[in-house]
């Protein structure tokens, strides 16, 4: 009796754990899905969702779901490569982007130091294109008027 009544309350207090994790999948999607009809704010909003994924690689791996963790940094990569294709294209809330992608990068590389040491190297690499394609942001948001 006991032993199902503890089963009962852990689930009771799981459950909302489960809903948190799918209600933030779907604002994920509906982030990237603006992001991908965004017009001037693509980029800032690409540095988002770089956020939102590696927010999630973090829970990831905390979790121990060490597959899905990998998946997200690659989504990072992917994301962040959107964020400066549409930097190029239209140099509107850079700012914020770049602040964006060099808080991204520092919790990613908070990220690497907690994982076994075999696992470090595919985040590391995952640091250092945000941290080139944060460089490349700051070229652009520099540049002189006649090389935008």
């Amino acid at each position: 009796m006991r032993a199902a009544l503890a089963i009962a309350v852990l689930f009771a207090l799981a459950a909302p754990f489960c809903c948190l994790a799918a209600e933030q999948q779907v604002d994920l999607d509906k982030l990237i899905a603006r992001a991908d009809a965004a017009g001037e704010q693509k980029a800032e909003l690409y540095a988002r969702v770089v956020e939102a994924e590696v927010a999630a690689a973090e829970h990831q791996f905390a979790q121990g779901q060490s597959d899905a963790g990998f998946a997200s940094v690659d989504a990072v990569n992917d994301y962040s490569d959107k964020c400066l294709a549409a930097a190029q294209q239209h140099a509107k809330k850079l700012k914020e982007a770049e602040i964006a992608l060099r808080k991204s990068a520092r919790r990613l590389r908070d990220v690497e130091q907690t994982l076994e040491f075999e696992s470090r190297p595919k985040l590391k690499a995952s640091v250092e294109h945000l941290e080139e394609v944060r460089s490349k942001l700051l070229q652009i948001m520099f540049a002189p008027p006649h090389k935008k």
